[in-house]
């Protein structure tokens, strides 16, 4: 069902990682290997963000658990214990692998609507969360709260773009938890430094969510006066 390329070693893998990780579905791995043996293996390739989601099937000799233990703590995805059952390992490399193309799906999923700074919902999909909310509570007030920084450019320019990330980091702070403190909300970063929260609740919960944001943001340590 397979095609299958073999190492005789952990450094002979790590070369056929390099050379072409995308072609590779998973890894059945062993612990005892000359050369490089599993556990520094794992610990190679966790050093990798581009093998992170490439699942590990780790071979163990029965009642090993501090292998098994070890192994987990360096990112091994499931064990199969020797003597080997062809139809156990098949079912168990089967199920890594849906597990790792799932958590991709999610992975592209959660890129395609959050933003890559801060987390928040992308400008798209906050827009989608907002339709929806108020789509499911037609009779429920909603609120909206835009948040912007006046001349932000300037922070920018002559601070830096990090000084000017750590802010929207801040802020983006300080509107995740505006949002988590009412349920039904939904928040997202609408452009660079504009940010929106569309909240269920009355003038005077509104009031508070605002001054609770300007303590918040009046609480950031730096030498220029934010507006």
């Amino acid at each position: 069902q397979y095609d299958f390329v073999t190492a005789r070693n952990g450094q002979e893998a790590l070369v056929a990682l390099q050379a072409n990780h995308g072609a590779f579905a998973a890894i059945i791995l062993d612990v005892i290997m000359p050369v490089m043996d599993g556990y520094t293996f794992l610990e190679r390739k966790a050093k990798h963000p581009e093998y992170r989601g490439l699942p590990v099937l780790v071979t163990t000799a029965a009642q090993e658990d501090e292998s098994e233990e070890k192994c987990l703590s360096l990112g091994a995805w499931d064990f199969i214990q020797k003597p080997y059952r062809p139809r156990t390992v098949r079912l168990r490399l089967a199920n890594i692998i849906a597990r790792s193309r799932q958590a991709l799906l999610e992975q592209l999923v959660y890129v395609s609507e959050h933003d890559h700074l801060t987390g928040l919902f992308n400008r798209s999909a906050f827009f989608d969360a907002m339709q929806a909310a108020l789509q499911h509570n037609p009779r429920t007030a909603f609120s909206l709260v835009r948040v912007d920084i006046n001349r932000f450019g300037l922070i920018n320019s002559l601070y830096g773009t990090d000084e000017g990330d750590r802010l929207l980091l801040h802020l983006s702070a300080a509107v995740r938890s505006a949002s988590e403190d009412i349920p039904g909300s939904c928040c997202g970063r609408i452009e660079a430094d504009v940010f929106c929260l569309c909240v269920p609740c009355a003038d005077q919960d509104l009031k508070r969510i605002l001054a609770g944001m300007q303590k918040n943001l009046s609480a950031y340590a730096s030498h220029y006066y934010i507006e």
